[in-house]
Order: structure tokens, then C-alpha cells, then sequence
């Protein structure tokens, strides 16, 4: 079917804890992941350059699972079609604490495309310039098809510039040691950054660390995206206060 690349599943259930799935190509569907009929939890995973060169989900491709997707990030990765990271068929999905950054599709949305039911929730996530062909305007998170299936977003950030979100180096994700979930990486949260105690604590409510291993709230409040900061509050850009950590 030329479906399976980094990893195939089918009829049964998995769990991904701190995996890398980095340079995979599929035919058709699921350049990282492709899933089938199964279910899967992906906890501090990061999804980086992964191609579906025929249709939909360049990271993870699901056909009629449920999964739930924690700290993950999702970076470069591309679709022939739809959902440049995501693509969800009849896949009910929780999302959370996820990095999207620089995914591409040609139709549909650069992120994520749902179609099909069950909802797919999102919570504390954070979408950063994800789009159609070649980063031209279009939707970052879509539904597809009728029935219009449920997408919830709840404590999440998207835009268009990476300044916006105030990473330390939004085009170096996994930093100088090329290796996702460590001290250095790129996407971590810098002192002016606007995802800082901004998420949601009860969709977090059973997870205690994030993608590096670090306590998942530093303070009162969860940060959005797969790192939780050391600082305390966010402070305005361009203003010269001191960074509190």
C-alpha cells in the first residue's frame, strides 16, 4: 500500500516515549507514522522532516484509531495533500502541549486536517507558520470533508512569526546537539514569549514533566508547547527588564 515508513501499525495498541522519527518518506500516507485500526500515545516525541509523498499526514497518518499525542513536537514535515503534520481519518484524538512549526501541505491546512468523526481536542499547543504549498497563506488546522468533524482548541497559540512566540531559535529545533528534548533546544520558551503561564492546568493534570524531563508546571500556571519554562512571568519585548527564572 505504500503506506508504512518510520513506523506501521495495525490492529494494536503502542506506546512512543522520547522517539525521534526524523528523514522518512511513505508512498501515500504517514511519512512518520501510519496507524490503522489501532491505538497510540505519543509522550515526547518530535516528528522532524518526515514526507507523505502521495497523500495526507507527513508525521502521522491515523485511519480509524484513538490516540492521545503529548509534548511532541512537529517540525518540517510535509504532505502531498493534506495535514503537513497531522492527518486524522475517523480518529478521535487528544492533543496536548505540541509544537507545530514550519509544516507544509498542498491542500487542506499545513498542520493538522481532521476529517471523518471524532473530535480531535486540542489544548496548550502552539502553531507557527504552518501552511500550503511552499508557506502561502492558508489555514493552519482544518476540518475536511462533510460530515464537518469536531476540532476543540482551547489554550493554544497560532501565528505566522516566529518572533511572535519568542523561541530561542525557532529554526534550529533540536539546537547545537541535534538531538530533540534536550537543554538546548531551539523551541524552548524565552522570557518574552506569550505561551508562558498561559495554558490550561487541567488538561495537564496527569502529566508531570515535559519533552525534557522537566516538572511540566514551574509556577502556578502550565506554559503552552512541549517546554515549560523557568520563568516566572512573561515580560513585554523591546522593554528592559531582567528575566525572572
Amino acid at each position: 500500500m505504500q503506506t508504512e515508513a518510520g513506523a506501521y501499525l495495525f490492529n494494536s495498541a503502542a506506546l512512543f516515549s522520547r522517539c525521534t522519527f526524523m528523514n522518512n518518506q511513505a508512498g501515500r500516507f504517514g511519512g512518520g507514522v501510519y496507524s490503522k485500526s489501532s491505538q497510540a500515545k505519543f509522550t515526547g516525541c518530535a516528528f522532524s522532516f518526515n514526507r507523505a509523498e502521495g497523500k495526507d499526514g507527513g508525521g502521522i497518518y491515523q485511519d480509524n484509531c484513538t490516540s492521545e499525542i503529548i509534548n511532541c513536537i512537529f517540525s518540517n514535515n510535509t504532505a502531498s495533500r493534506w495535514g503537513g503534520a497531522l492527518g486524522l481519518y475517523n480518529s478521535p484524538s487528544i492533543i496536548v502541549n505540541n509544537d507545530f512549526i514550519y509544516n507544509l501541505a498542498s491542500q487542506g491546512s499545513g498542520a493538522l486536517n481532521k476529517y471523518g468523526s471524532g473530535p480531535a481536542v486540542i489544548r496548550n499547543c502552539i502553531f507557527l507558520k504552518n501552511g500550503i504549498t511552499y508557506y502561502k497563506e492558508g489555514p493552519q488546522v482544518a476540518p475536511m470533508e462533510p460530515p464537518i468533524p469536531e476540532i476543540i482548541m482551547t489554550n493554544s497559540l497560532m501565528h505566522d512569526d516566529p518572533l511572535f512566540f519568542s523561541f530561542v531559535d525557532p529554526n534550529d529545533p533540536n539546537g547545537p546537539d541535534n538531538t530533540f528534548g534536550t537543554a538546548d533546544d531551539g523551541l524552548r520558551l524565552s522570557c518574552s514569549s506569550p505561551a508562558i503561564n498561559k495554558g490550561d492546568n487541567s488538561a495537564v493534570s496527569s502529566i508531570t514533566t515535559d519533552i525534557t524531563g522537566n516538572s511540566r508546571i514551574q509556577y502556578s500556571t502550565v506554559d503552552m508547547g512541549a517546554y515549560e519554562s523557568f520563568f516566572y512571568y512573561t515580560i513585554y519585548r523591546f522593554c528592559f527588564f531582567k528575566c525572572v527564572s
